[in-house]
């Protein structure tokens, strides 16, 4: 069983507002009748401002709080606003519809035991055959930049200590790589198997815009967490291997020229090869330039974390 005593359910509204009020219903109930203090933190974007009215006439108690913001800041920036305003040191973030059953909230928080965190894994999964080629294409991608990546990064239930998400800095759209981050600062998350709701099934297709602005959040948070310290291994071996094959090109058209009198200029190799030179010395330089900034600063970061000291 948990020990936990106190908990903030913080609910970020920012799409599909209009199930809000049909689901929190069932976490209220799910989490009033658990034996801990608690509290609801529902941030609001202008766009379900609205909702503010009819969640303050259906919970008159104290327990439930509505923040309304001015414009919306993303969903990270949203979730960092509430966990801020948060009363408790444990924070359970939920989705305004529902991913799980609520009656499996429970489960969530016996999980969470002595660890710093738990991220739920929806299975066995019911939704759109489409919508689980994307997740596994999603999985796919990060597994390729991330050493530790979550068994289901789409679901946005997570139950944290407040320091965990202090720690990892909250912006853009790092919340969907909670897990991965937590892990790389040597926080203990663990995963729980909770099934997935029927009622969120529906299958979903994003713009364009949208899947590359997922690829860059899985190219920056690969650099975050596997060159961040090192950035002249990630620039260097791009720049390097940009190098070698514009000397190695280089050194062929000179060969050519010099030894059977084949003529250098005007051709289009000699362009290409002389961009990949300049290309491998620039991105080479922008690696040392990362070094030399880490290490004058490198007295300020605190690359460990302790978890207990015993005397």
């Amino acid at each position: 069983m948990s020990s936990i005593k106190s908990l903030t359910i913080v609910i970020p509204v920012i799409e599909r507002g209009d199930q809000l009020l049909e689901f929190l219903n069932g976490y209220y109930e799910s989490i009033s009748g658990l034996d801990l203090d608690y509290e609801f933190i529902i941030v609001l974007t202008p766009e379900y401002s609205g909702l503010a009215e009819s969640i303050k006439n259906k919970y008159e108690a104290e327990n439930v709080k509505v923040i309304l913001l001015n414009r919306n800041y993303g969903e990270a920036g949203v979730l960092k606003i509430g966990i801020d305003h948060s009363a408790f040191e444990n924070i359970l973030t939920l989705p305004p519809y529902e991913q799980i059953a609520p009656s499996h909230l429970p489960k969530i928080i016996d999980a969470f035991g002595e660890h710093d965190a738990v991220v739920v894994n929806r299975w066995p999964r019911v939704d759109h055959k489409v919508n689980r080629i994307q997740s596994a294409a999603f999985k796919g991608i990060l597994k390729l930049m991330a050493y530790d990546v979550p068994k289901d990064p789409g679901c946005g239930i997570r139950l944290s200590k407040k320091e965990v998400f202090d720690d990892i800095k909250l912006y853009g759209d790092m919340h969907r790589f909670f897990f991965i981050l937590a892990k790389q600062l040597g926080f203990d998350v663990a995963e729980v198997d909770i099934p997935q709701s029927k009622l969120d099934s529906y299958r979903r297709i994003y713009g364009f815009r949208t899947y590359l602005s997922r690829v860059l959040d899985v190219l920056t948070v690969g650099f975050l967490t596997r060159f961040n310290q090192k950035p002249l291994r990630f620039f260097g071996t791009g720049g390097a291997l940009s190098f070698l094959i514009g000397s190695a090109g280089l050194t062929y058209i000179a060969v050519e020229r010099l030894m059977f009198d084949v003529a250098a200029s005007g051709r289009p190799l000699l362009v290409l090869f002389s961009l990949f030179l300049v290309l491998g010395v620039q991105l080479i330089a922008i690696g040392l330039v990362g070094e030399t900034i880490i290490f004058t600063s490198s007295k300020n970061n605190k690359e460990y974390r302790i978890k207990k000291i015993i005397n």
